[in-house]
């Protein structure tokens, strides 16, 4: 695929405005964000520490993306989040074990960067920008998923392929799996929604 034609695929095409009132598309995110908090809540957890009960929520070619609850902070005495979950990446039924570090995260770009491969960083940044702002979400019955690009997820795949040992586009979910994760924990504690703490911050 020629450049402008992925960049077309990818381009923002409204405002991403803070201001609810004058725009429409800030509304709907705060709606998806809503919608994948009150989900995420809702679902059973482990309360014996060490131990999770894990809710598939993405799956392709063998890989699924699971969170687990609770996770650490569940078990805080200080602010504790008593919504806080663990995402995992499975593979046939198996747990990977997986450096979810922003340093690794880095790494993907610093590589690239070396590869002098601007257009992989480009596509990256961009899917990073419109998974902060819930852009690719997709309506599936009563629940939101993400859905990045085709066109980009397949150059991305073709550019990179694996990426630690797991292909680009479970890497993609996974970093949205963060987001949504981090989305739950500031809700719990109470943060105003409508800021960009939690998944827009992570992203």
């Amino acid at each position: 695929m020629e450049k402008d034609t992925l960049l077309r695929t990818l381009a923002i095409n409204h405002p991403l405005s803070y201001q609810p009132h004058k725009s429409q598309y800030r509304q709907r995110q705060l709606q998806i964000k809503q919608s994948l908090v009150n989900e995420a809540i809702s679902w059973p957890g482990e309360k014996e520490e060490g131990k999770y009960i894990f809710t598939k929520v993405w799956e392709s070619d063998g890989y699924s993306i699971q969170f687990g609850k609770y996770g650490k902070e569940y078990y805080r005495e200080h602010r504790r989040n008593v919504n806080d979950m663990v995402p995992r990446i499975f593979r046939d039924g198996s747990e990977i074990v997986f450096d979810a570090s922003f340093r690794a995260v880095f790494r993907l770009v610093e590589e690239q960067s070396r590869c002098n491969n601007d257009d992989v960083i480009l596509t990256l940044a961009c899917l990073f920008v419109r998974d902060a702002f819930l852009i690719d979400h997709k309506q599936t019955g009563d629940k939101f998923r993400y859905a990045p690009p085709a066109e980009a997820v397949s150059f991305l795949q073709s550019a990179i392929g694996l990426h630690y040992g797991i292909p680009v586009e479970v890497f993609l979910h996974y970093i949205d799996a963060i987001a949504w994760q981090e989305d739950v924990k500031y809700y719990t504690l109470g943060y105003n929604q409508k800021k960009t703490s939690g998944g827009p911050t992570t992203c």
